[in-house]
């Protein structure tokens, strides 16, 4: 009775990978936010390395924001809808698929920059 109580958007969910549509595209985007959250980390740490030259600083700045617009442009590429619920357009299984690739392009995104090559 307690659990009734308490609403659903406050109760933890279990990631079931293999389980219904929703379990698979609630853990893609779990997997998709902590691959963001490893590349805020990448960023921080290459900005904290390069501390000392605001010239490095100013074009990692730059660098991270024209990749931000070619992630966004490649998930548009990828998932070419015009409606806020990509499932409109092409099925229940898409925000899975999004989630997943969104992932990828943060992981590639915090490799590289793990570490750059510091200019000496």
């Amino acid at each position: 009775m307690a659990l009734a109580a308490v609403p659903m958007s406050a109760r933890a969910l279990d990631c079931v990978p293999d389980g219904s549509q929703f379990e698979r595209n609630y853990c893609a985007t779990l997997d998709a936010e902590r691959a963001e959250r490893e590349l805020v980390a990448a960023l921080a740490a290459e900005r904290a390395r390069r501390a000392d030259d605001p010239n490095a600083l100013a074009a990692l700045t730059k660098a991270h924001e024209a990749w931000l617009v070619f992630r966004d442009a490649a998930l548009a590429a990828a998932f070419p809808c015009y409606h806020d619920d990509l499932t409109v357009c092409f099925g229940r299984d898409t925000p899975r698929q999004h989630a997943e690739f969104r992932a990828r392009l943060a992981r590639e995104r915090a490799a590289q920059l793990a570490p750059l090559p510091a200019g000496d």
